[in-house]
């Protein structure tokens, strides 16, 4: 996966380019898919190479209007999609199988979170996508607009690593903030030594607070943080 991100005030620059020179792929770097951030400030899109050296070729085209981040995440590339209705089954599956919790499935009944009541979420103020390697669901991501919360995110610990974690994630705060959440937030575990606090940090989330054995994380807009400055 190759995440485009635009350079401040380029952003019209990139789709001139693009729309009178398209992509200009070198020779053997092939096009799978794409998606766009809908602020159009960055750019997703699935590629695959047996000559890794053909992204430094490529990036020379638009280096001085975007910086790319480049994720390699195996041989065979994973699809996503919006979650959908017929996926709850196979979305709790894969929430039990990552929760390190033998009876994670009767806690998530005790808590009233079942595939009935999530779908019903869906349809009401949650969203979410899921990652799809061939026909199964390999991890997914959820959010609910009304709380501002990232509710959800988990990847079967063998997919983990492959940059899919980072995918559904930028899916969902991207949501967030087209639906006028300003300031998201996440809720994980206390502890500074579980792998999911320094995920979270990478990809740009704060530390808020400790309450009640969890962990709190904020994440502000782009555009938000832009409006400081330039107040």
């Amino acid at each position: 996966m190759v995440i485009e991100h635009f350079k401040r005030d380029c952003q019209e620059a990139v789709y001139e380019r693009f729309y009178s020179r398209g992509r200009m792929l070198p020779e053997g770097l092939i096009y799978l898919d794409s998606w766009l951030e809908k602020s159009g400030g960055r750019c997703f899109q699935l590629v695959e190479t047996e000559d890794p050296a053909l992204f430094e070729e490529w990036e020379q085209h638009w280096n001085d209007l975007v910086d790319f981040e480049i994720i390699e995440i195996g041989d065979k590339p994973v699809k996503y999609r919006e979650l959908l209705p017929a996926d709850m089954d196979a979305i709790f599956d894969v929430r039990v199988k990552t929760w390190h919790n033998p009876h994670g499935a009767e806690e998530l009944h005790k808590m009233g979170i079942t595939p009935d009541s999530v779908c019903e979420m869906v349809q009401v103020s949650h969203r979410g996508w899921v990652a799809e390697d061939g026909e199964q669901i390999v991890g997914f991501v959820m959010g609910n607009r009304d709380t501002a919360e990232l509710w959800v995110i988990a990847v079967l610990p063998e997919y983990e690593n492959q940059g899919i974690g980072r995918a559904l994630m930028g899916l969902a705060e991207e949501w967030l903030f087209s639906e006028g959440c300003h300031e998201i937030w996440l809720t994980t575990d206390s502890d500074e030594n579980f792998c999911a606090v320094g995920f979270y940090r990478h990809l740009g989330w704060k530390d808020w607070k400790i309450e009640d054995g969890d962990r709190f994380m904020k994440k502000v807009s782009n555009l938000s943080v832009d409006s400081v400055q330039k107040g």
